[in-house]
């Protein structure tokens, strides 16, 4: 496991299957940091966990994201 972590191999699908089964997680789960498209599915699931909130934090979050993005985009 630390060779794989260290980068000395990668790991093959019969691996990552059963990690994905040991942690009890989803492959987008275990990807989402690896594959472009886990930014896209980190954000529907932080828009799923937010909508879940009452309204008034719903829109502190936003608010604060909102700033976030815009400063990001101004560097």
């Amino acid at each position: 496991m630390s060779d794989m972590e260290r980068g000395k191999y990668p790991p093959n699908l019969v691996t990552l299957v059963q990690l994905i089964d040991e942690f009890g997680i989803t492959p987008n789960e275990l990807l989402q940091d690896v594959v472009k498209a886990g930014y896209s599915i980190k954000a529907c699931w932080l828009a799923e966990i937010i909508s879940e909130l009452p309204p008034e934090e719903q829109e502190r979050i936003l608010e604060l994201v909102e700033f976030m993005v815009t400063k990001a985009k101004n560097k």
